[in-house]
């Protein structure tokens, strides 16, 4: 139903009494699969909806949103703010927009994923969420490698706020690798649907980016340069020495970045030259750079790189148990002197008490020197305490970021024996086939509903079956009235009305009395 009503009226100019009558059929369904349905329809009208775009060879600006485009944001928009069952559309239709650009294995057409992209930046746009087109941009450039310039170009051009400005951009590190990236993107035969051209000039130009940024080793001596200096999480820091990786290739990944850099930072941290936050987020980022290769060729050297984390790992934890230990120690030692502090403290009480009591003056101030240094000491051991535990509160989270870089590795290596057992290539023609069958399951679901609703709804029928039915019970009726002509009438007073004929007055009861006398 939603499909049908779609296509006729994008088949028509759209007017406003049109629209509000599709806006009450859609608000009047019930079904809780009614959003879902809708946002599925609406992904594959945009998806479809290419014949109406610029030709990009002509024109070296971004098409316009399409007539159905702006049709379908409209819609969405009135949906989801005026009934309650449509809350969830925009945020489903997003969802399956990311679905059908950046799922597992699947390539997406060039004009098709352009398409895609105005729409989801238009909906991003008039819901003013900067932080979702950002992150789109980040999917796109780590999923689609040089499909992803064509929609970044889309994106920019249809949301220009989507890419802060240079002055601003210069300071948050993962604009700033993701500009350098593209910046430095050569320009290959062939790739002129990719808009790889256009893209530079759209960043030089409207966001003020220049040509002399880094080069990739350059920026990944800038990255690692953060990573050693940083005390704590830098943002956006993992993210673009993954997006770097994905650019280097695993071969050059592996022998510039794993065994070179982050590798060597390892022993550093062992001879106590670099922080134990920065060896985190270094088994953290080796660990996300390993899931990114889970490829045959990668295996060997995959498997090596985290047999080297276990290791690390493993010695780690009985470090951490040892750290345990002595800060518990430490905490009992503190608590029993602090006993032993307060035990002296009352003697000198005491004792202060029997020299006033004497009138020895001079010994009373020497012990209340005493007693005022003995407060002190006591002081300096509850600030004492205060700091064993918070080293170890530090060293529990330490524990916790290391099990969390254990579980990455683990993750990886569960993703290297996935793909020895399961061939990434298969899989994806297996899930092509799903789909395709899927999708010729719903056409033939839909084919089937619009004949059987033609079948149903022809013409004269309604007419002929409200004859028959009355017909029916007129003959009902005849019978009804011959039966009951012959039978008694029922009482027509009221419920609970007495009759007054039926009562005695009082004449007659004062004569029945004088006849029991007599």
């Amino acid at each position: 139903m939603f499909k049908k009503e779609i296509q006729q009226l994008l088949s028509s100019n759209v007017s406003s009494r049109k629209f509000q009558e599709v806006l009450k059929k859609f608000s009047d369904l019930k079904s809780e699969s009614a959003p879902l349905v809708l946002a599925k329809i609406i992904v594959k009208v945009v998806s479809d909806d290419i014949k109406d775009q610029l030709n990009y060879g002509q024109n070296h600006s971004a098409p316009p949103l399409t007539p159905t485009q702006q049709f379908l944001v409209t819609l969405v928009f009135m949906l989801q703010s005026q009934h309650e069952q449509y809350k969830a559309l925009l945020e489903t239709i997003l969802l399956g927009i990311e679905y059908q650009l950046f799922r597992l294995g699947h390539v997406p057409n060039v004009a098709r994923a352009c398409s895609l992209a105005r729409f989801y930046a238009a909906l991003c746009l008039v819901h003013r969420d900067k932080l979702r087109i950002q992150a789109f941009c980040y999917d796109a450039m780590y999923s689609l490698n040089y499909k992803a310039f064509p929609l970044l170009f889309t994106v920019y051009t249809t949301y220009p706020d989507a890419l802060p400005h240079a002055d601003v951009g210069k300071d948050i590190l993962l604009v700033r690798t993701m500009s350098c990236l593209i910046l430095t993107q050569s320009l290959g035969k062939n790739q002129f649907e990719y808009r790889i051209k256009d893209l530079k000039g759209l960043l030089q130009t409207r966001y003020g980016y220049s040509l002399g940024v880094p080069t990739t080793e350059q920026l990944l001596c800038l990255l690692l340069d953060r990573l050693r200096n940083s005390d704590s999480h830098m943002e956006g820091l993992q993210a673009s020495l993954i997006l770097l990786a994905k650019r280097m290739g695993w071969d050059t990944t592996y022998r510039q970045l794993l065994c070179h850099k982050l590798i060597p930072l390892v022993d550093e941290w062992k001879a106590g030259a670099v922080s134990d936050r920065t060896i985190v987020e270094v088994i953290i980022i080796m660990g996300y750079i390993t899931r990114c290769f889970p490829t045959e060729e990668a295996k060997v050297q995959v498997q090596a790189v985290l047999h080297f984390l276990g290791a690390i790992l493993l010695e780690q934890n009985e470090q951490q148990r040892g750290t345990e230990r002595v800060l518990r120690k430490v905490g009992r030692d503190i608590e029993r002197d602090r006993r032993g502090l307060e035990k002296e403290e009352k003697k000198l009480e005491l004792e202060i008490k029997k020299l006033a009591k004497e009138g020895n003056h001079e010994g009373c101030k020497i012990l209340a020197k005493q007693l005022i240094q003995l407060r002190k000491q006591k002081t300096r051991t509850y600030a004492a305490g205060s700091k064993v535990q918070s080293i170890g509160v530090s060293n529990k989270t330490m524990g916790a970021n290391i099990k969390l870089a254990n579980a990455m590795s683990t993750t990886a290596k569960t993703m290297t024996d996935t793909n020895k057992i399961m061939k990434p290539e298969q899989v994806a023609a297996d899930m092509r086939a799903f789909s395709q069958a899927s999708t010729k399951m719903d056409m033939t679901d839909e084919m089937i509903n619009e004949t059987l609703d033609d079948l149903l709804t022809e013409s004269g029928d309604e007419e002929e079956g409200d004859k028959v039915v009355q017909q029916v019970l007129d003959e009902i009726g005849i019978e009804i009235s011959g039966k009951m002509a012959a039978a008694p009438t029922a009482y027509r007073g009221k419920l609970g009305e007495s009759s007054k004929s039926q009562l005695p007055t009082d004449e007659e009861i004062e004569a029945q009395l004088a006849k029991l006398k007599t």
